[in-house]
């Protein structure tokens, strides 16, 4: 994963752009992009940083999905279920596992916590 850096150059009165002249698409001289990749250390607290964000929200079943992202749904029992929720749609119930006996599982209202950016995120977990 990696950060992006997009620079735009303009052509202005002694070579410096004048705030005229970043509204005139003709203006426009370049455009740079960079990207800094983050190490594992970086990414590792971007996401405990977004886990962070979105458990201090205490999204629940009904509520609004703030970004489309694999989410856990934690029961009774703790982290039961994790799923794809796209942002705008409204977070699901999730499973409710029973500890001991091999019961049937029930669907039951839960608690959302923010677990991966997405099923092609290279270093996300299995």
């Amino acid at each position: 994963m990696y950060d992006i850096y997009v620079d735009f150059d303009y052509l202005g009165k002694d070579d410096a752009p004048h705030h005229t002249s970043l509204r005139d698409p003709e203006n426009l001289r370049a455009i740079h992009f960079n990207r800094r990749y983050l190490t594992p250390e970086q990414l590792d607290d971007r996401r405990a940083a977004r886990r962070h964000q979105y458990g201090m929200m205490d999204l629940r079943t009904g509520m609004l999905c703030p970004e489309t992202a694999i989410w856990e749904g934690w029961t009774e029992n703790g982290p039961t279920d994790a799923t794809v929720v796209y942002a705008g749609r409204l977070f699901p119930t999730a499973r409710n596992v029973p500890y001991q006996n091999p019961a049937p599982y029930e669907w039951v209202n839960a608690r959302w916590m923010w677990l991966r950016e997405s099923l092609r995120d290279p270093l996300s977990e299995s």
